[in-house]
Parts: C-alpha cells; structure tokens; sequence
C-alpha cells in the first residue's frame, strides 16, 4: 500500500505516555509512504484545553509547509480528546489548516471517559486536572465535549478487547461508522501490527478492513 509522500501523518500519545511509544506505529506508516510526525506534550503537567490550543498551534504552522497537501491524525487515548477539542474550537478559525486535516484513527479514545481515570482521581487526582477530566463521571469534561464531531471530520475508532482503562461503549462517537477491535490492551495496542494494518487502511480508503 502506497500514497502520496505530501501526505502527512501525525501521531500522539495519551495520558502519562511518551512520544517513543508511538514510534513502532509511526515507522509502520513512513513504511507505506507517509511523511510522519511525533507530536509530544507533558500530558499531566497542563488541562486537556491547554494541550489542544498547544496543538493547533503546532498544526497551523504545519499547515505553512508547503509539502504538506493532506494532514491526517493518528492518536491515542487523551491524544483523541486532545484532538477533539483542537477539531472542534481551533481548528475551524484556521481556514487553510481546516482544508488540509484528512482523516483521524482514534486508538482506545475514552470518549464518554475511563471508569479508571473515575477510580483514580479521589487519590492522585490532584496530581494531574486531564485524569479528572477524564473520568466517567455524569460532569466531567470530556462527558460535556459536543459529539457531532463526525459530522465535519471522517473518524475510525480502533478499540482494545483487552482494554480495562477505557470500556468499549465509551469509545463511542455520535456519527462515526467505522470501529474495529484489535486483541490487545490499552497500551499493548500501539504496538499490535494489526493496528498498523487497520490505522494504514482507515487513512487511504476511509474504511477499516473487516475483522477476521
């Protein structure tokens, strides 16, 4: 599988995690002749909003690299509500970075949050404000984040069948028809081939492969 090498990916990582965590995905997808970027940020340090304003940012002067003619996203976990919020309330006052965004694959998105960010937040809550805003809880942010997402951008959501952090039903997305499930756990999933294969297929054909 082949495309364009103007096309660009980029990929983030999630709560806690690390730009190098995403690497074995990434050289999958140079492999199928993307160009890549690693977006990294001091995920616990800042508020989910912080983060996506910060992305944007990183995006709109993306947008200014004239070899760049298509901008897809590849992200994971709060990477997935990082991006929401930047697709939602940033990227759309940047008209030429709004043309260019393609096609997002969430990977374990809490979407409607993580009964483990729920569990962890009374004891290490106030180390880090995105675990509250992750929780499940009925207030949290991200249960308040608007879902007509997909109305606009064409999402996959890969999911985790092993995943005890984010349950299948919150990964769900008002509007998104693709979902797939990859025999992995929250993390281990990045590093699963078949997520390559899947994430690979979303982004040329807007469709995942069926589940064997």
């Amino acid at each position: 599988m082949t495309t364009p090498p103007t096309e660009c990916v980029i990929l983030l990582h999630g709560l806690g995690g690390h730009r190098w965590l995403m690497q074995p995905l990434a050289r999958r997808i140079h492999k199928a002749g993307y160009q890549v970027q690693l977006w990294g940020y001091r995920s616990f340090l800042s508020d989910t909003a912080t983060h996506a304003q910060h992305f944007a940012s990183w995006l709109s002067q993306l947008a200014l690299n004239a070899t760049c003619t298509r901008i897809h996203i590849v992200a994971h976990s709060l990477g997935s509500i990082v991006t929401r919020l930047a697709l939602l309330h940033h990227v759309p006052q940047n008209p030429r970075l709004a043309e260019l965004i393609g096609r997002t694959v969430m990977i374990c998105p809490p979407n409607h949050g993580s009964h483990a960010a729920r569990r962890l937040t009374p004891w290490v809550g106030w180390l880090s404000r995105p675990l509250v805003e992750l929780s499940d809880s009925p207030h949290s942010l991200v249960r308040s984040l608007p879902e007509d997402l997909a109305l606009r951008h064409a999402i996959g959501i890969i999911r985790a069948s092993r995943d005890y952090v984010v349950s299948p039903g919150s990964t769900e997305l008002q509007g998104v028809t693709q979902y797939t499930t990859i025999p992995a756990t929250h993390s281990s999933v990045l590093f699963s081939r078949r997520t390559a294969e899947q994430t690979l297929h979303l982004l040329s054909t807007g469709k995942f492969l069926p589940n064997s």
